[in-house]
C-alpha cells in the first residue's frame, strides 16, 4: 500500500452477527484488526474493542472470548485490583480501591487473534474517578493479570 493509497482509501466495514458493524484496518495481505463498539453486559455501557483477525471478520472464538470476559468480569476485576492498586500507589500515596465498580469503568478490550487459547494475551482498559486524565490498562494472560499501566 502506497502513501496515497493509505490517505485516500475508503474505510472497509464488516457486519458481524455478534459484534455488529466493524471497521477493518489492515494490509493487502489481509492481516490486521477490526474495531467496534457494543454494550458490555456487566456495566450496560458501550465498550470499545479491537479484534486481531483476518479481513473476513471475527470468528466464533472471538465472540466466545467477549462473552467469557463478560461472564468472568467480576473475577477478572478482583484479580486486577492489586495490580491497579500498586500502579496507582506510585501516583497517589496510600491509594486503595474501595468499590471497584464505582471507581473504574471499562472502556476498551483487545481481543487476541488466538482467542481460543487459554494463554492468549489481551488487555482491558478502564477510566477511573481517581484521575480523569488517565486510563488504567491491565494486561492479562488468560485469566491472570500480568501487569498494569497508567496511560494519559
Amino acid at each position: 500500500m502506497g502513501f496515497f493509497d493509505f490517505l485516500f482509501s475508503k474505510p472497509v466495514y464488516l457486519e458481524d452477527k455478534f459484534f455488529g458493524q466493524l471497521q477493518w484496518l489492515g494490509d493487502k495481505a489481509q492481516t490486521g484488526y477490526s474495531e467496534g463498539k457494543r454494550i458490555f453486559q456487566p456495566t450496560g455501557q458501550v465498550l470499545e474493542f479491537n479484534i486481531s483477525a483476518q479481513k473476513t471478520g471475527p470468528t466464533a472464538a472471538h465472540s466466545a472470548f467477549f462473552q467469557w470476559v463478560e461472564a468472568q468480569y467480576p473475577a477478572l476485576c478482583g484479580a486486577a485490583g492489586p495490580l491497579i492498586t500498586a500502579e496507582f500507589g506510585k501516583w497517589i500515596s496510600g491509594f486503595q480501591i474501595q468499590d471497584f465498580e464505582r471507581e473504574f469503568t471499562p472502556t476498551f478490550l483487545s481481543i487476541p487473534a488466538n482467542a481460543a487459547d487459554p494463554l492468549a494475551e489481551w488487555e482491558l482498559a478502564f477510566d477511573t474517578v481517581h484521575d480523569q486524565n488517565h486510563t488504567v490498562t491491565v494486561c492479562f494472560v488468560g485469566a491472570t493479570p500480568v501487569y498494569g499501566r497508567v496511560d494519559g
